[in-house]
C-alpha cells in the first residue's frame, strides 16, 4: 500500500497540515454545485462529534476521490484478507 507522502512531490505542502487529523467518521452533503465532505472525530466523553476537517469539492473531484478510494480499498482487502484454503 502507498504511504501517505508517496506523492508529496506532486504538490506544494502546507507545513501546518503535515500531520493531518484523525477522523473516525464522515458526513457528506450535496449542494447545487459542490459536495461538502466533513471529517469527524467521535470522542465518547463529548456529547457531539468534533469537526476536524472540511473539504468542499466539485462533483468531478468527488468522483476522482471515489475512484482512488476504490483502488486503495481493493488493495487493502487483497493484503488484509486471509487467503482461501484449498
Amino acid at each position: 500500500m502507498s504511504e501517505p507522502d508517496d506523492n508529496a512531490d506532486d504538490f506544494v505542502l502546507d507545513t501546518a497540515l503535515v500531520l493531518g487529523v484523525w477522523a473516525n467518521g464522515t458526513n457528506v452533503l450535496l449542494r447545487r454545485d459542490e459536495i461538502t465532505i466533513d471529517f469527524l472525530r467521535d470522542v465518547p466523553e463529548l456529547p457531539r462529534a468534533l469537526l476536524v476537517a472540511r473539504a468542499l469539492v466539485p462533483p468531478r473531484v468527488a468522483f476522482d476521490l471515489r475512484d482512488q478510494l476504490d483502488e486503495i480499498l481493493r488493495s487493502y482487502t487483497d493484503h488484509s484478507m486471509p487467503e482461501d484454503i484449498g
